[in-house]
């Protein structure tokens, strides 16, 4: 794969701008600070509203019904008179 002039001058400018951010990271790091502090509560709490629905529609839907639990799940198939299943349940 051939280096090209756009690919030096990119990773350059990359290499500048990390030099120059780690020369600087005492004097804006506590500029930056709220910021980030407000971002990751705000995160945070959008997260925990997220995890609590999800946990309620689970256990919604795990919780049986009361008209669920009244009628039986299975029903034998009805016979016709001369004692066998009828076809229209076989």
């Amino acid at each position: 794969m051939p280096l090209l002039r756009p690919s030096v001058v990119s990773f350059t400018a990359g290499v500048a701008v990390g030099a120059f951010a780690l020369a600087t990271y005492p004097k804006w790091k506590h500029k930056v600070a709220p910021l980030v502090s407000a971002l990751m509560e705000g995160a945070a709490a959008a997260f925990h509203d997220a995890q609590t629905a999800a946990q309620n529609m689970a256990a919604e839907a795990a919780a049986p019904t009361p008209e669920a639990a009244s009628q039986p799940s299975w029903e034998p198939p009805a016979r016709n008179g001369a004692g066998t299943y009828s076809p229209a349940h076989v």
